[in-house]
């Protein structure tokens, strides 16, 4: 939601972008890496139809609005929900109650937000004021005591006066400092600085640092980094700077290879896809066609029918030689059994190549295939002749 944030998602964009790079660099400040400093993010569950869901979280954002992503409320609360906003990370801690209607809205989905469309909608808006809402104050289960014990709000203010950690966590809670939100313009940047998420479980909070750098697309909308090791439920999380400002929220386990759409030249990956370097080759004057087929393979079935196969020859000295002769040895080892599963994949790959093509293959493990022609008016000639969900040429 451009509005409010950038998003940290899955990267599922297949083409470079073509602009120049910014490298936003501050490494000298360390004014958040603490757990004191991520009061914002907050672990959260709902409870719709008498049946209380597994959770997410969310980051505020404002005092009575938080963001989550999509996918954890749209269908939950597509009638009416409950939602419970744990405040505190201690072994005693509150819920602060907030009910969403048709007729009382509290729950409010990006309008661009289709379960199957890029991540980058994957936002919602909570409208929840936390020193209004009704509140249940409640012990955490325990070894011992396996159920959750509801507690009066008398006992609930004296643990408080006991265990001051936690007294100061809940004033800064209900007055809360809000972060900056960062706001990317219509460049494309990485923003070279410490980002930390916060991760919260069984009311136990944690920061994880990342090292890497943060990616920002203008094609996309949103940025991403590494995963952060993500599991269910982290959906929500914020993301901060090192120098304080919140910039976004988790989404999904992220693509390894996202960082290559950055760069507006050819490059050679390596490792898992995150190690780049330039390497010289040029289709200048080519044209690019590439379709998305009506049909989709799912990652995990694909790795499990691929069968890596020993380098025994350069791929760089293969890409210097003519676009003609790459048929011979550029091969895409998820082809064959992916092919297999999917002959109308193989079809679609045919079919570019008969249409006079220099090169084509799948993309990684599908399902969109590309071919690369002498001319854009060669390639234009296959607009609308394949069945898909979208088909474009693009020139080099």
């Amino acid at each position: 939601m451009k509005k409010f944030l950038m998003l940290l998602g899955l990267c599922i964009a297949a083409l470079a972008v073509w602009a120049e790079v910014s490298v936003i660099s501050v490494t000298d400040e360390d004014k958040h890496s603490k757990k004191e400093d991520f009061y914002h993010t907050f672990e959260y569950f709902i409870t719709s139809d008498g049946q209380t869901t597994s959770k997410c979280q969310a980051t505020r954002i404002s005092n009575r609005w938080f963001v989550t992503a999509a996918h954890c409320v749209k269908t939950l609360c597509a009638k009416s929900c409950t939602l419970h906003m744990d405040l505190l990370d201690t072994p005693v801690s509150v819920f602060a109650q907030g009910t969403h209607t048709a007729k009382k809205p509290s729950v409010f989905i990006h309008p661009a937000y289709f379960s199957t469309q890029e991540i980058g909608k994957d936002v919602a808006l909570i409208r929840l004021d936390i020193n209004r809402a009704d509140k249940v104050y409640y012990r955490r289960p325990t070894k011992q005591n396996e159920n959750m014990q509801t507690l009066s709000l008398q006992t609930f203010e004296a643990w408080l006066a006991k265990h001051r950690r936690a007294n100061s966590q809940y004033r800064h809670v209900l007055s809360p400092q809000i972060p900056p939100i960062a706001v990317f313009d219509n460049g494309n940047y990485v923003l070279d600085r410490k980002v930390s998420v916060i991760s919260i479980f069984d009311g136990k909070r944690q920061v994880k640092p990342d090292p890497h750098a943060v990616y920002y697309v203008k094609e996309l909308g949103y940025a991403y980094t590494n995963d952060f090791g993500i599991r269910k439920g982290m959906s929500g999380s914020g993301v901060m700077t090192n120098t304080g400002e919140l910039i976004g929220i988790i989404s999904a386990t992220l693509g390894a290879d996202c960082p290559f759409f950055v760069y507006n030249e050819p490059m050679m990956a390596t490792g898992i896809g995150d190690r780049l370097a330039p390497i010289s080759l040029s289709l200048a004057g080519k044209a690019l066609y590439l379709v998305k087929p009506a049909v989709h393979v799912a990652t995990a079935q694909a790795y499990a029918g691929v069968t890596p196969q020993p380098v025994v020859r350069s791929l760089a000295d293969d890409l210097a030689a003519p676009v003609a002769s790459w048929h011979r040895n550029v091969k895409n080892d998820f082809e064959p059994s992916v092919f297999k599963a999917h002959p109308s994949l193989a079809a679609i790959k045919r079919k570019i190549v008969d249409a006079g093509a220099l090169y084509a293959a799948m993309s990684g493990s599908g399902a969109s295939i590309f071919g690369i022609f002498d001319s854009a008016n060669m390639a234009e000639q296959l607009l609308g002749t394949i069945p898909c969900e979208r088909d474009f040429v693009i020139n080099l």
